[in-house]
């Protein structure tokens, strides 16, 4: 199920073809992004909260219907508020509370190894990310945006479905963390500093990370590439995200918290020179090693925070917040950075 969400980080190949047809603007676009964010960290904390009072299987089928009907809605719209609900709102809300869902049960099924199976069902969201990303590009221009929408929402919706008779409960564990028996809840999390040191650290990174994903394929266009390239390109950085989620899992079991924190920033470190210079040089082949980079960062932020929020505090934490931490402030300002960005570079102002 992790897998369907992927196709999140598909909207930058829509980008285009989505502003020809409805005469629209980059920044239209963007907002539409932008407001699926915010929705999608609103479901994952709705979802946290709906988690504990409604059974698993409902959770799954409920989000299930959402995403679907989402994109056959988005596919049938006729114009850009259309498009803001159906995509920016429900497949926001959707996707949010079938996340939290997922990986706030899956880890429980694999009590010996929840770090690297945790990291193994984030990298399905990249790996989603990249087989869908092929999928459009490849099939875009034939079948069009509204026909791969409508076909893709009555593929998750038949997928979710199958799957939802399959998945059973996790078995209940008697301690939530090493550290803080029984876990801390929510609001007692928020009241400690290292929280919200882990949060800003988090959001930064991030930024850079929902740039690139949300603007890939517009980015690589404006520098030259064709819809196709572009579509690879992109489909590439979410591959890079899909490593560094794995790997990001095998890695923390073995170098602990503090060396992947420092790799972390070491390879966003590095993004951001190439970044730049990609930019000014309008090199393509190094924005591809910029999107690697990113591509890496995002995956290993996303891993390092789900697992120092359940190491810390305690599995009580993770459905209510911690998706908030690798999602939040960045969603709403990250899409839009690049715009800024963007224009900064061609008026030289």
């Amino acid at each position: 199920m992790i897998f369907q969400l992927g196709f999140t980080y598909c909207w930058s190949n829509f980008s285009v073809p989505l502003e020809q047809s409805m005469q629209c603007t980059r920044r239209e676009t963007s907002l539409i992004f932008t407001l699926q964010s915010v929705c999608y960290s609103l479901g994952n904390l709705l979802g946290g909260l709906l988690n504990q009072h409604i059974r698993l299987r409902k959770m799954l089928l409920v989000s299930a219907a959402a995403i679907s009907s989402g994109l056959i809605l988005t596919s049938l719209g006729g114009s850009l508020p259309q498009i803001f609900i159906s995509y920016g709102i429900i497949w926001g809300l959707g996707s949010g509370i079938m996340n939290n869902t997922v990986l706030s049960n899956g880890s429980r099924w694999f009590p010996d190894r929840p770090v690297f199976a945790t990291g193994t069902m984030l990298s399905f969201f990249g790996v989603g990310s990249f087989l869908l990303g092929l999928l459009v590009s490849f099939t875009l221009a034939s079948a069009g945006w509204r026909g791969l929408f409508l076909a893709i929402g009555l593929f998750f919706g038949c997928l979710s479905l199958l799957l939802s008779f399959f998945i059973t409960p996790p078995p209940i564990m008697p301690s939530d963390s090493p550290k803080v028996p029984g876990g801390l809840p929510a609001k007692e999390m928020l009241r400690t500093r290292s929280f919200w040191q882990l949060f800003c650290w988090a959001a930064l990174l991030m930024t850079g990370g929902m740039l690139a994903l949300s603007n890939a394929a517009p980015i690589a266009i404006s520098m030259g590439a064709d819809v196709s390239l572009a579509g690879l390109i992109a489909s590439l950085l979410a591959l890079a995200n899909a490593f560094g989620r794995v790997g990001g899992g095998f890695l923390y079991d073995r170098l602990g918290s503090l060396k992947m924190i420092k790799l972390t920033d070491f390879i966003f470190l590095c993004s951001c020179f190439t970044m730049a210079a990609a930019l000014f040089q309008n090199s393509l082949g190094l924005l591809v090693i910029t999107f690697f980079c990113m591509g890496i960062t995002y995956g290993l932020t996303l891993m390092c925070s789900t697992t120092l929020v359940k190491e810390r505090y305690g599995a009580r934490s993770v459905p209510g917040i911690l998706l908030q931490i690798r999602r939040r402030p960045h969603d709403g300002y990250g899409p839009l950075l690049h715009l800024v960005l963007s224009q900064y570079v061609r008026t030289g102002l």
